[in-house]
């Protein structure tokens, strides 16, 4: 265990920050934290008294509540035309807690584990808390932040452990194409694709857009996704693994003793919301792309432009290279002077991540205009005279 090598997750840091600010009365404008704004379902909060008094808030069996395993594997079927046998889906208290607990069953042994690179902070975290070595695949904007198949291949040693990466991504809102997932299942290691933003697609067939069609029993390839961002609970901590069956006994043991079950109630309204709330998500979706355009046009018409194609979930990666060389200063700046909170590209990773910073679209198009005119503003305050715009 590396406890020592962990780092900060700098949004946090900023949230915190901002918390503090808006204690003195100040407004915030917040494009920082990866949390969706629209509210967990009405028609699954309204349940809540209902479940209270019918069940007792018990623990559940340590691979989750049958019939919410039941439930994802359903979703699969009817969503994304594939069938996923209930016994390889697997309910936890997270999909980040699933996530770090399959990495240390990948790592028992230690060695080396790759990441992408920009990409969710936390990743390089769980793999050395685990005891592995964190090894970085650079990703760029002029591929539209896709892994590049030979860079890959040439990582990839005796000393190899796994592969996560996420689809759509953290920090850049980016799908990975069918045929990519193939060619990277086709290298041979165990592969963890992270699938939280799954469900927040633009311009994608849905079916097309998700890798679980590759899916298989005795593979290489692990699915971890939850109930935080497309089914819009993040407080209510559940989320789901789909794996291989060589995994689970070992996964089984370890909820056992670490969390003993996930959240009965958490799990009881994730549940609801798969069965009966995907058309009210769906339309939550049509939000985040309304969004997603209302942005990009006015970076666009700003002389910002992107340079990459978003399709999934709700981020924007903005390089500023030509204004800045230190995202975390400018996104202090950010938050001290203009008042908009921002997270710098230095929390993704070390690839080019001091030029960049993240823009959340978890908020009112008002409040995201109102920040990106700021943050226009700041730009040409923190360096007027700019190589280009």
């Amino acid at each position: 265990m590396n406890v020592e090598k962990i780092k900060s997750f700098i949004v946090m840091d900023i949230l915190e920050r901002s918390l503090e600010i808006q204690k003195h009365g100040v407004e915030i404008i917040h494009l920082e934290i990866g949390e969706p704004d629209l509210p967990t379902p009405k028609k699954a909060l309204d349940r809540v008294p209902e479940i209270l008094s019918k069940y007792k808030m018990s623990y559940t069996p340590s691979l989750g509540i049958t019939s919410l395993r039941e439930a994802i594997s359903e979703y699969y079927l009817k969503e994304y035309g594939v069938e996923v046998p209930v016994k390889n889906i697997v309910a936890v208290p997270g999909s980040s807690t699933g996530m770090a607990l399959i990495i240390s069953i990948l790592l028992d042994k230690g060695g080396e584990f790759i990441i992408t690179d920009p990409s969710y902070p936390c990743y390089p975290n769980f793999i050395l808390h685990s005891g592995g070595e964190v090894v970085r695949l650079n990703i760029y904007k002029d591929n539209n932040f896709l892994p590049e198949i030979d860079k890959l291949r040439d990582l990839v040693n005796q000393k190899t452990r796994g592969l996560i990466i996420a689809s759509p991504s953290n920090p850049c809102g980016v799908v990975l194409p069918q045929k990519l997932v193939e060619e990277i299942l086709e290298i041979g290691i165990p592969t963890i694709i992270d699938e939280i933003y799954q469900g927040i697609v633009f311009g994608i067939p849905k079916k097309e857009s998700s890798a679980i069609k590759y899916f298989s029993a005795d593979g290489n390839l692990i699915i971890s996704n939850g109930f935080s961002k497309y089914f819009s609970m993040p407080g209510w901590r559940v989320g789901w693994l789909v794996v291989p069956d060589r995994y689970i006994p070992a996964l089984q043991k370890l909820l056992q003793n670490i969390v003993i079950s996930t959240p009965t109630l958490s799990q009881m309204l994730a549940e609801i919301c798969m069965r009966e709330c995907i058309n009210e998500l769906d339309e939550y979706v049509s939000i985040y792309k309304k969004r997603l355009e209302t942005a990009t046009n006015f970076l666009n018409n700003s002389g910002l432009e992107l340079g990459y194609k978003v399709n999934g979930a709700f981020y924007i990666y903005l390089d500023l290279s030509n204004f800045i060389n230190d995202s975390l200063e400018f996104s202090r700046k950010m938050l001290e002077e203009y008042s908009v909170a921002l997270t710098p590209g230095l929390d993704f990773g070390t690839n080019q991540t001091n030029k960049f910073i993240r823009i959340s679209l978890t908020n009112s198009e008002g409040n995201i205009l109102t920040g990106l005119e700021r943050l226009l503003n700041a730009i040409y305050d923190y360096n007027p005279s700019p190589r280009s715009i």
